[in-house]
């Protein structure tokens, strides 16, 4: 995850990425924080392989995430 270092959330308040679902605005700030971040991809890609059912990550909201992992098959991270 050295990607992470260079994340524009990093050092931001975690719960920015945790909102509640019907918190609209509080949705597009994080998404909006995301959309101008150098390591966006990697960090999809993080959470999509984790499997993360919560947040929002690289830009993707929990339902996006949920739907592209349906569509297709997530390679697993070896131990």
């Amino acid at each position: 995850m050295g990607w992470w270092k260079r994340a524009h959330c990093r050092g931001s308040d975690v719960d920015n990425f945790f909102p509640l679902p019907n918190d609209r605005p509080a949705v597009e700030r994080a998404l909006e924080m995301c959309c101008r971040c150098p390591v966006r991809n990697p960090c999809r890609r993080y959470a999509i392989s984790h499997s993360e059912r919560y947040g929002i990550w690289g830009g993707l909201t929990e339902a996006t995430r949920e739907a592209l992992m349906r569509r297709t098959p997530v390679p697993r991270v070896p131990r």
